[in-house]
């Protein structure tokens, strides 16, 4: 193996813990008052700091997604 290829083997497994190592979402009750909305509205528990797909568009748009029209 040339030198390229064992420094990236020898990182390899560092770099698959930073991928993994993320800080997760958490639930700010700030939110739930603002949006008057409860907390599994954008998470898929109340003890789960992962966002459901609701918590995902929030998350990109800072606003909650549009409500389905009535008929």
């Amino acid at each position: 193996m040339n030198q390229l290829t064992k420094l990236f083997v020898a990182l390899l497994p560092a770099l698959a813990v930073l991928m993994m190592w993320s800080i997760p979402a958490s639930a700010d009750p700030e939110m739930a008052k603002k949006t008057k909305k409860e907390c599994t509205t954008c998470h898929v528990s109340e003890d789960s700091p992962e966002l459901n797909e609701t918590g995902e568009y929030y998350l990109k748009n800072k606003k909650l997604p549009p409500e389905p029209k009535k008929k």
